[in-house]
């Protein structure tokens, strides 16, 4: 999924592509279009999930990395490289200009079926989280979009709908409302404005600082979306769903790794390696 303008919450899309680490399993297999073959893989992944854990990379070199971490990581918090979240009120006002965008950009469905249909399904995701003021809509695009913004806003494409069961739609709701519960748009926010500052032609971070942020912003928003992930979890199996919807959603079209987002081997094994009761 291709995701604008830079930053917004997507569940598959890179924005800021690098060289990925070498994948496990399933990201690098072929996207399975259809269902049937997408749940009978996930059974399989559900009952055995090993191969998809990562690969040790020996002692000597986990010391090693683990130790440049520590020491990025006591830099970063010397200098204080990251910035505070923005306030609820700038976060608001920063996602309407978003959703105008991605409304201007790509039109808005008006047609009963794709709105009931996403309207039902976010009441159900949304269960319990009534202060969140949700406004779902479906924009007019065959690109597999998705996203939660500050003001309420949940997007979701007409061709993300129409290439999901309810189950795996509902499992991007719950992904979408995991954001917005977490607040975590308030703190891409605040990354954003501070790579902005330090390096406001893009491209490549140049300096110590804009390098260190970099690697705090790529962190943050890995954990964000395994944080979100869980969230959508708990919406499947609350529902008495089960994983499978989650992980045959990202057996779609598995992505590598990227800056913004894990690979979708990284996570379906943190859906099924790391819940194995579920």
């Amino acid at each position: 999924m291709k995701i604008q303008p830079q930053g917004a919450v997507a569940l598959n899309a890179p924005m800021h592509p690098r060289p990925a680490r070498a994948p496990q399993g399933e990201s690098n297999a072929a996207a399975l279009t259809e269902t049937s073959d997408r749940f009978v893989r996930a059974a399989e992944i559900l009952n055995d999930p090993q191969p998809l854990k990562p690969q040790s990379v020996g002692f000597l070199k986990t010391a090693l990395e683990s130790a440049k971490g520590v020491a990025l990581d006591m830099m970063s918090a010397l200098m204080g490289v990251v910035p505070e979240p923005v306030s609820d009120i700038e976060a608001t006002e920063i996602a309407q200009k978003e959703s105008a965008w991605y409304r201007e950009t790509y039109g808005v469905v008006e047609d009963s079926g794709h709105g009931e249909r996403l309207q039902n399904l976010t009441n159900l995701a949304s269960s319990g989280h009534q202060s969140l003021n949700l406004k779902p809509t479906v924009l007019d695009t065959a690109e597999e979009l998705g996203a939660y913004l500050p003001d309420g806003s949940i997007l979701v494409s007409r061709g993300l709908m129409d290439s999901t069961t309810d189950d795996e739609l509902l499992f991007v709701l719950g992904h979408e409302v995991g954001h917005g519960d977490r607040k975590h748009d308030a703190q891409r926010y605040a990354f954003e404005q501070e790579s902005h500052k330090l390096n406001p032609s893009g491209g490549a971070p140049e300096g110590l600082r804009a390098k260190l942020l970099d690697r705090k912003m790529g962190e943050f928003f890995h954990q964000a979306e395994f944080e979100a992930d869980q969230d959508g979890a708990h919406t499947l199996v609350s529902e008495g769903k089960g994983l499978r919807p989650a992980v045959s959603f990202f057996l779609r079209n598995p992505e590598e790794e990227s800056v913004s987002h894990p690979s979708s081997a990284d996570r379906i094994w943190h859906l099924a390696g790391d819940n194995p009761s579920a």
